[in-house]
């Protein structure tokens, strides 16, 4: 998507307030899904508890889509599956699933997962 759209992948969590990601980006409702958690803890680390807040309204006014799960960001709104909006708050594991379980054979992930500093917050699922 953005090679073909002649735009810089994203690299920083400031990037997701230009103008030119404008609409792009699906996270998940962080009171429904463990993802969207994890991303608002990751926000309120960065931004402090004065600033998370201004931060979100910020990705508000840019477009952000706010969704219940990470199935409907993945399957349904993200541009890799027939969706709009070429970023997606996911797994860090997402690129490697791509490789993984592709129905035709790949070397290379078509996703990419955001490791700059500051980008990522830990999450842990239980199975039980």
């Amino acid at each position: 998507y953005f090679e073909a759209n002649n735009l810089d992948p994203v690299t920083s969590l400031d990037d997701l307030l230009e103008e030119s990601y404008s609409d792009m980006l699906v996270v998940q409702n962080p009171a429904t899904s463990s993802p969207g958690l994890a991303f608002l803890l990751l926000t309120i680390n960065n931004y402090g508890e004065d600033g998370y807040l201004d931060y979100w309204r910020g990705l508000n006014e840019n477009g952000m889509l706010v969704v219940n799960d990470w199935e409907t960001t993945y399957y349904t709104e993200f541009t890799t599956y027939g969706g709009t909006r070429p970023i997606i708050v996911s797994y860090g594991s997402s690129p490697p699933f791509e490789v993984l379980f592709a129905e035709e054979p790949i070397d290379e992930p078509t996703t990419a997962a955001v490791f700059g500093k500051n980008t990522c917050f830990r999450q842990i699922e239980f199975v039980g």
